[in-house]
């Protein structure tokens, strides 16, 4: 789990974040219940590093603007 969370934090993935990178992270381990999912989950964001974290909500400016731009529409993201 560790090198998945280097991966996803990294240049060269884009650096996800947030709910995606979660997800990547989380889909390499199986939960059969609720709990498990929880502490899978947990474990996960533990593993992102806090670079990533400042550099998703430092973004959160310019996110915003892009989507009111896009008046509420889908619009894509990865960290710069």
């Amino acid at each position: 789990m560790e090198k998945m969370a280097a991966e996803l934090s990294g240049s060269k993935s884009g650096g996800l974040f947030g709910v995606g990178a979660l997800q990547q992270m989380s889909y390499c381990h199986k939960s059969s219940d609720t709990d498990q999912l929880l502490c899978i989950l947990i474990s996960c964001w533990a593993q992102l590093s806090q670079d990533t974290l400042n550099r998703a909500t430092d973004q959160l400016p310019k996110r915003l603007m892009i989507i009111i731009k896009a008046m509420g529409a889908h619009v894509e993201f990865s960290l710069d």
